[in-house]
């Protein structure tokens, strides 16, 4: 199986994730894209989040319909309270995953350049397939991102 993770606050999720997920599953003949909620990201310290059970409901409610997507709850809170990194989450998923299986990480373009300041990124490549998606307010000019204005 070729699966997708695809991680966030969602706070709120909306059609952009949804249709970044369905077209990466279109495109790259994706069987599932589980859609993760974080419980505790580690990069919002004190913002204001919406919480968790509601983003979540809006994660079940955004999959609603199609079979590929998949909300999931691998990062839901714990008693601990302790940071979700998405090197756990991946190392937690590939333990799960049969010998054949093929792990993809989708992320937006945004994201991704934010990615040497990931925990263990270095090992994060090694580990998964990175789809990386641009936004609408993203180009690409001279091999360097930016943004629109």
């Amino acid at each position: 199986m070729n699966i997708a993770l695809f991680g966030g606050t969602f706070d709120p999720i909306h059609t952009g994730h949804v249709r970044a997920a369905r077209a990466a599953a279109r495109m790259l003949r994706l069987d599932q894209i589980l859609l993760i909620p974080t419980g505790k990201p580690p990069h919002k310290h004190g913002d204001h989040l919406t919480p968790f059970s509601h983003r979540y409901c809006m994660t079940v409610l955004a999959c609603a319909g199609d079979r590929q997507l998949i909300p999931s709850l691998l990062e839901a809170p714990t008693a601990e309270d302790k940071p979700f990194y998405s090197i756990d989450t991946v190392r937690k998923v590939r333990r799960s995953l049969h010998k054949n299986d093929r792990l993809f990480f989708l992320i937006g373009v945004d994201a991704f350049l934010e990615l040497p300041h990931w925990k263990e990124y270095r090992r994060l490549l090694d580990l998964v397939d990175f789809i990386v998606v641009s936004r609408p307010s993203m180009r690409m000019r001279s091999g360097k991102w930016w943004r629109k204005r």
